[in-house]
């Protein structure tokens, strides 16, 4: 989709840049941890209804407790705060954070990767960090493959026709008796949900569940 596409370059041009600022050692580090050649990986590829896109490097790794250290300092978390490792990597991408003392022509040039982060999510999709101390870091971007197609399931409830996009679908159960069957939309985990009700299908589609659904 050329859409995706054009939305998608800086982004990624960012977390290359910000593989080679921030990822890889210089070479004398290297050396001396008896490393080679660093090395950033780009691989593309499908995922389910989702582009997959990997940039893995072979550097550093992102350390815990050195983003930890630099959110207490920013006061974006407390010094008593507890956080997964997980949760401490997902600090690299609040507004303004930064582990640079200075801007730098390679990496951020002053934009941080949250940006990276609003740009993603504007497409539908999603960023995910994997990383290792001494080892290095892997980001990966899941992007919808087209943003002009997108699968639904229509349903024709008392002549009216909704679209259930599939991807968000949790399941489709057969059920004859429709006054008892009924679909709402969970805003918590974005899914579409199944169950059942003493109410008409045909109520239960006016109720504020049904929000975040186009009627067609």
């Amino acid at each position: 989709d050329k859409t995706v596409l054009e939305r998608i370059s800086d982004p990624l041009v960012h977390i290359v840049r910000n593989a080679v600022d921030h990822g890889l050692e210089s070479d004398e580090e290297r050396v001396a941890q008896g490393k080679g050649k660093g090395v950033i990986h780009l691989k593309a590829f499908h995922e389910g209804s989702n582009l997959a896109i990997e940039v893995k490097d072979n550097g550093g790794g992102i350390d815990h407790e050195v983003i930890k250290a630099k959110a207490i300092e920013k006061k974006i978390i407390t010094p008593s705060s507890t956080l997964t490792p997980n949760e401490i990597i997902q600090l690299i991408f609040h507004p303004g954070f930064s582990t640079k003392e200075q801007v730098t022509e390679v990496s951020g040039r002053g934009v941080g990767m949250d940006v990276v982060k609003t740009n993603i999510e504007a497409l539908g999709g999603q960023v995910k960090v994997d990383s290792k101390i001494g080892e290095g870091s892997t980001f990966k971007i899941l992007i919808p493959l087209t943003l002009a197609i997108i699968e639904g399931l229509v349903i024709n409830m008392k002549k009216i026709l909704f679209t259930l996009i599939i991807a968000f679908l949790v399941s489709c159960n057969s059920n004859t008796n429709m006054d008892n069957a009924t679909w709402s939309f969970d805003s918590s985990t974005g899914n579409y949900i199944e169950w059942q009700s003493e109410n008409t299908f045909a109520n239960e589609m006016t109720n504020a569940a049904f929000g975040n659904m186009k009627k067609l």
